[in-house]
């Protein structure tokens, strides 16, 4: 009986056949999702279905504040349904980035809004794996289109023409910042504060960097509020007042929709056997965000701990969301890239797992798309062993010498 097995080693001639195999399954598969995401996003921008935030909300509120209005004057007073057509959720600012693109037409706007968005994509992912010091490699290009093309919510977001990438982007950068800065970086605090104008949710990761260092960030979070709300306030004031009403009436509104991803609401709208349980979901959920949290400070504390603390604090902002949109997922893809390039066979099988089951729940029903996507979320969970990671290596230096995509870790 044979008691040990040797371990089967390939000749440097099979090793390079397999390294070939290896890129050209990716290339069929960049290929291939390439093929399917170009071919969808022209029939939906031609025919106009494609960008409907941009055009119909972004761009007519940008049309408003340049002739003096405010952007919500069309919105009743009380309760607002998360979906009414039209309506412009967001801050006076946003809308003043966007005057320019009044200057073209609708569908040339639309385009040019797209392709900024398809560039902000690119920018993040690559962004994220190299803060993870991976290798630029023909192999790595493929791998990053393969994850990010099969990542349910980029089709969300680049179909909807929301801002969900503008949050992508800068997920990316505050990864990127912190992972090669562990000695501290001066971007995250007025990024998180630019998020958190943006969308108020993402102003939730500002707590980890108070903890982090409260003084400093205190300071900048404070200079990019003044900065981003102090001159637009003064151009229209009439806007900023109007505005304060609309997050209330968001939370009071009607969130009751087929695609709101929010536990929830997608597992009584689906699962009715699970109508009654809704108060335990919703307890349920909140108990997360709480854990969550907790969890974020903690790592905060840690030297090194940054990143995953900003992830962690992320994903308790989704589920704070009481309307969830898949388009809020996207943001993270860039901790979903740097947590594969840095895992194991397990983790990649999890990674993996989750993206099928997010995939049969695009399809199938949203309830099982909710559970794969907070199944990547719960990637974090890999993400806290990052400050054992920092403190053994620099990413910075190590960059372009460790792991690449698909390949073993350094």
């Amino acid at each position: 009986m044979i008691l040990f097995r040797k371990k089967m080693t390939l000749s440097p001639g099979q090793r390079h056949l397999a390294a070939d195999l290896q890129i050209l399954f990716l290339a069929v598969l960049a290929g291939f999702s390439l093929v399917i995401c170009l071919e969808g996003l022209i029939h939906l921008y031609l025919d106009k279905g494609g960008g409907v935030d941009f055009y119909s909300a972004y761009l007519v509120a940008a049309r408003h504040l340049l002739n003096g209005q405010s952007p919500y004057t069309n919105l009743p007073a009380g309760p607002i349904a998360a979906q009414t057509y039209g309506a412009y959720f967001y801050p006076p600012t946003f809308a003043w980035f966007l005057i320019p693109f009044l200057c073209l037409s609708q569908l040339n706007a639309t385009l040019l809004w797209l392709g900024l968005q398809i560039t902000l994509l690119v920018t993040a992912v690559w962004l994220a794996a190299m803060s993870a010091g991976a290798k630029k490699t023909l192999r790595l290009v493929l791998a990053l289109i393969v994850a990010t093309l099969f990542f349910v919510p980029t089709y969300d977001a680049l179909g909807g023409g929301n801002v969900g990438i503008i949050i992508t982007l800068g997920v990316a950068l505050l990864l990127w910042s912190t992972l090669t800065h562990p000695e501290g970086h001066f971007l995250p605090a007025p990024l998180v504060t630019a998020l958190g104008i943006l969308k108020l949710t993402p102003g939730l990761l500002l707590l980890p960097l108070l903890v982090a260092n409260p003084r400093r960030n205190l300071k900048l979070a404070g200079l990019t509020l003044v900065l981003l709300v102090g001159p637009f306030f003064l151009l229209n004031p009439g806007s900023w007042l109007d505005y304060l009403r609309i997050p209330f009436s968001l939370i009071t509104g009607d969130g009751w929709y087929f695609n709101n991803l929010a536990p929830t609401t997608v597992f009584a709208y689906y699962w009715p056997a699970v109508a009654g349980l809704e108060p335990l979901i919703r307890l349920l959920t909140i108990g997360g965000v709480l854990i969550l949290l907790g969890a974020s400070l903690n790592l905060a504390h840690r030297p090194a701990g940054l990143p995953a603390a900003l992830m962690t604090a992320y994903v308790a902002s989704l589920l704070l969301s009481g309307t969830l949109w898949g388009n809020y997922f996207e943001a993270l893809l860039p901790g979903v890239i740097i947590t594969w390039i840095w895992s194991g066979k397990w983790g990649r099988i999890l990674i993996t797992v989750a993206y099928l089951v997010a995939w049969v729940g695009f399809f199938l029903t949203p309830p099982l798309e909710t559970i794969g996507l907070l199944m990547l979320g719960l990637t974090i969970i890999q993400i806290l062993r990052w400050p054992k990671k920092l403190q053994v290596s620099d990413i910075k230096s190590a960059e372009g010498s460790t792991s690449e995509f698909f390949g073993q870790r350094a």
